[in-house]
């Protein structure tokens, strides 16, 4: 499968952006932590939990290979409002939140690649068929 990069990594950000492995089980994120990055899945899957009204923790979304992790709370305030488990091994490139945003709001194509992955995000979202 050819590997799809955002913008932001043909910038001289790359620097600041790190790449980080999460064995099978492992959290990425937690609820209330606070949100330092955002983060690029290269390989693997993350399922992110959500808490349901019987206080059950239950995966309520699956992320895979060149989507973006973080998004759903990065706008939304300071911290975390859910957990992000890694499903299969995973490897990711976890970018400062700050560098982000920055990025996103001065260079067009990091805005449409974005737009694009969450299209593709609630397209799936849309055709997925629990057994």
């Amino acid at each position: 499968m050819k590997e799809c990069y955002p913008p932001i990594f043909y910038t001289e950000n790359l620097k600041s952006i790190r790449r980080i492995e999460i064995p099978v089980g492992g959290f990425l994120y937690r609820e209330e932590m606070p949100i330092c990055y955002v983060y690029l899945l290269r390989r693997g899957i993350i399922g992110i939990s959500r808490r349901d009204h019987s206080g059950v923790d239950r995966i309520a979304t699956v992320l895979r290979s060149g989507d973006i992790v973080g998004l759903d709370d990065l706008f939304r305030g300071g911290s975390y409002t859910n957990k992000a488990i890694a499903l299969k091994q995973t490897s990711l490139h976890a970018i400062p939140s700050n560098l982000f945003i920055e990025t996103l709001s001065s260079d067009n194509h990091v805005a449409v690649h974005l737009l694009c992955n969450l299209a593709d995000r609630i397209a799936r979202s849309e055709s997925y068929c629990p057994a």
